[in-house]
């Protein structure tokens, strides 16, 4: 199969979260990093402000969850549009 421009560009792209996602510098700093960072920052229940604290915290959280999964999503539609290019063309009679 024939990809468009769009679809080289996705591809492209989820191929370099996909090489992001597998290098050493994701594996053994940049995810600890987050983790360390996020459970590090969880708040204790004591204060004034422990509730807005607990809001932020958790909202970092999620913009570390949205970015994760952005980066496998990118990583696996790159993946699933190799697949579709090494597919042989199919004209409307063998369709």
């Amino acid at each position: 199969m024939k990809l468009t421009k769009d679809q080289l560009e996705r591809k492209e792209r989820g191929s370099g979260a996909k090489g992001f996602l597998d290098s050493d510098f994701y594996t053994k700093y940049f995810y600890p990093y987050l983790e360390t960072i996020l459970v590090g920052e969880y708040p204790k229940p004591e204060g004034e402000d422990w509730e807005d604290k607990y809001r932020y915290f958790y909202a970092k959280i999620e913009i570390a969850q949205e970015i994760v999964r952005a980066l496998k999503g990118w990583s696996d539609e790159a993946q699933a549009l190799a697949k579709a290019q090494k597919e042989p063309e199919k004209d409307f009679l063998d369709a």
